[in-house]
């Protein structure tokens, strides 16, 4: 995954955990989303709204306060 996708997708998640209130364990599912808008926003993606990244990467980045822990 490009780096700077990689950051819009991290930022529109982030906007959607916190318009759903903060709820705990929807990380997955608020990435997922956000995937899929920001491929629908560039007309790329498979519809699927999994990154083609390594599991682990991007998602498990995002702390309880929903921001990025990398530097």
């Amino acid at each position: 995954m490009s780096e700077q996708r990689d950051d819009r997708v991290r930022e529109r998640a982030y906007e959607i955990w916190e318009s759903e209130g903060r709820p705990e364990a929807q990380s997955e599912a608020h990435w997922t989303r956000a995937c899929r808008e920001i491929d629908a926003e560039a007309g790329t993606g498979d519809g699927s709204g999994q990154p083609p990244s390594t599991p682990g990467e991007g998602i498990d980045a995002i702390g309880e306060d929903g921001r990025s822990s990398a530097a």
